[in-house]
């Protein structure tokens, strides 16, 4: 009932405050409720509890002829207790109604957020038995975690937690319920280290369990697929991503939730890895369908407006740049409308948006929604995070390509300095915004401190990707724009021609690029046939896909 009641979809809600007042009273009286799947099982329980002492009469007339009285004894010991969990849930759920009642509580009607951050209070100071405490703790915090209430959220969490290790040890149920309402909070803090200790604790418990379901399972797969993506391991987000979908197709089918939400992590975790972009957005393409499918192709329920943002991604890396954008702009508008302008998934959709804007040449919108983005990663996530310091990173980029180095450089600084702490001076996140900070250097005319911040990146990349074709070409390219801002358009020619190798036969906007980053090298050296021959050469690809002035076509 209470689920129902707080279900995001108005449809999906009850209608009236009438019907949620009938459902709780044919709860209280152990009549089938509206919001619980008809079975005839469930309808045969309901019976027993409505003919509690005819069935229990029965009962102890069995029992007496099998096992004695000791039997009948324990059994009414049993009644007492669901009686009196009965009396707390009846009462609890009682004064919440009351408190949101506008005749009883005088002044503002409460918000959905308010009412369960009451809730998490009354539920720490119930004096009831320590699972009920458990459940109900671990049911509002998961409510106001999807509410993006962070703060309400941790704190119902590590209460629950708490209270489920020392009441029930750290093997039981509850406890891994809890645990995982923990590693959300983490996830959306961006702990990675907390999220990851946690994770480990479950995986360790769960696999000493002949009796996991695979609903717990599945649950812990899917946490993995999330971690190995802030973790930058594309490999492993991959693997839990597949390992997810197929156990959720599987077990639950493909008209489920949770089904869709793996496809969906799958379709994500492709975005990461070295998988074709074509197969990737194929991937999408189905998590997108099997969560339309569900909840409409035009509803604005939160797995949709998320596998939008998904989907217009995978457009994007396709080469589809304008129909992915168009997808992650309805993304952003949903999810504007649902968790409010200044959510943490409008943060995250605003970045992803911006990433593909700059691509388009539309710098100004790229720069606003990446600033829109550090700001709400800025009050929600740590700024040690890879979530924050990876749109840092994205919005430097933008600013290099808007011509402002002063403040790009700034960011590429902070955030190569917190990616090395992350992952590494070798991680392929740490060697893109180190030669991107080469390039802003470069641009402020600080030619000595571009070269040193370039040439190890590039013995980096060669080190890693012993074959040329695999060469970054964007690392050659910003290096080599860095020796011809310094005045050597011999050396950057060298690297632009290596870029041009690393890149093959693509047509595209990497080609653009590269091509025109020649010919400004051939006209410095004062070869101007060659030069025009390759601006004429770049101006195809560089205005194939992109109807707005990017800096390769000013250029």
């Amino acid at each position: 009932i209470v689920l129902k009641a707080l279900r995001k979809v108005p449809d999906e809600r009850y209608a009236t405050v009438n019907a949620l007042v009938e459902d709780l009273e044919r709860f209280l009286a152990h009549r089938p409720v509206l919001a619980q799947p008809d079975s005839l099982g469930y309808r045969c329980v309901k019976f027993v509890r409505r003919n509690t002492l005819a069935v229990g009469a029965a009962a102890v007339v069995l029992v007496a002829i099998i096992a004695g009285s000791a039997l009948a004894l324990w059994s009414a010991r049993v009644a007492v207790t669901e009686q009196r969990r009965a009396l707390e849930v009846k009462e609890f759920l009682a004064s919440l109604l009351r408190d949101a009642d506008p005749y009883r509580s005088p002044g503002e009607p409460l918000a959905v957020a308010d009412l369960l951050r009451q809730a998490r209070q009354r539920a720490e100071a119930l004096e009831a038995r320590p699972e009920m405490r458990v459940e109900l703790l671990t049911l509002i915090g998961s409510s106001l975690l999807n509410l993006e209430d962070f703060d309400a959220a941790e704190l119902a969490a590590q209460q629950a937690l708490t209270q489920a290790l020392a009441s029930f040890g750290p093997d039981h149920p509850l406890t891994l319920r809890a645990r995982v309402l923990m590693m959300g909070v983490h996830r959306f803090r961006g702990r990675t280290a907390e999220m990851r200790t946690e994770l480990e604790q479950a995986e360790r418990i769960l696999q000493g369990r002949s009796d996991a379901s695979a609903a717990d399972r599945f649950v812990l797969l899917e946490s993995r697929g999330h971690l190995s993506i802030d973790d930058g391991n594309a490999q492993q987000a991959v693997s839990s991503s597949k390992q997810a979908f197929a156990l959720a197709l599987a077990s639950f089918g493909e008209r489920d939730a949770r089904t869709a939400a793996a496809a969906t992590l799958l379709a994500e975790a492709f975005e990461y890895s070295d998988v074709d972009p074509e197969e990737a957005l194929q991937t999408a393409q189905r998590a997108f369908r099997l969560s339309t499918d569900l909840y409409g192709v035009d509803s604005r329920h939160p797995r949709v407006i998320t596998v939008r943002d998904v989907y217009g991604r995978a457009l994007c890396r396709a080469g589809q740049v304008p129909a992915g954008v168009q997808q992650l702009e309805r993304a952003l508008r949903d999810a504007s409308v649902v968790f409010g302008p200044r959510s943490s998934t409008v943060g995250f959709i605003a970045q992803n948006l911006a990433r593909y804007q700059r691509q388009l040449g539309d710098i100004r919108a790229a720069i606003a929604n990446f600033d829109l983005a550090l700001e709400i990663h800025g009050r929600d996530v740590q700024h040690e995070s890879f979530t924050y310091l990876g749109t840092l990173t994205a919005r430097g980029i933008a600013l290099v390509a808007a011509r402002r180095p002063q403040q790009a450089l700034q960011d590429l600084t902070e955030s190569s300095r917190g990616l090395q702490r992350l992952f590494g001076a070798d991680h392929e996140e740490t060697l893109i915004a180190e030669f991107h900070r080469a390039l802003a250097l470069a641009h402020l005319g600080k030619s000595d401190d571009a070269r040193r911040a370039f040439e190890p990146v590039l013995q980096q990349y060669r080190t890693k990707y012993s074959d040329p074709v695999y060469l970054p070409y964007r690392a050659l390219a910003a290096a080599g724009a860095s020796l011809r801002l310094a005045g050597d358009p011999a050396a950057a020619l060298a690297l632009h021609e290596e870029a041009l190798t690393s890149i093959g036969t693509a047509s595209d906007s990497r080609r653009a690029t590269v091509l025109t980053e020649l010919a400004w090298d051939r006209l410095e050296l004062g070869q101007a046939q060659q030069a025009l021959a390759l601006f004429e050469e770049a101006r195809g690809p560089a205005g194939a896909s992109k109807p707005t002035l990017t800096p390769t076509r000013v250029d």
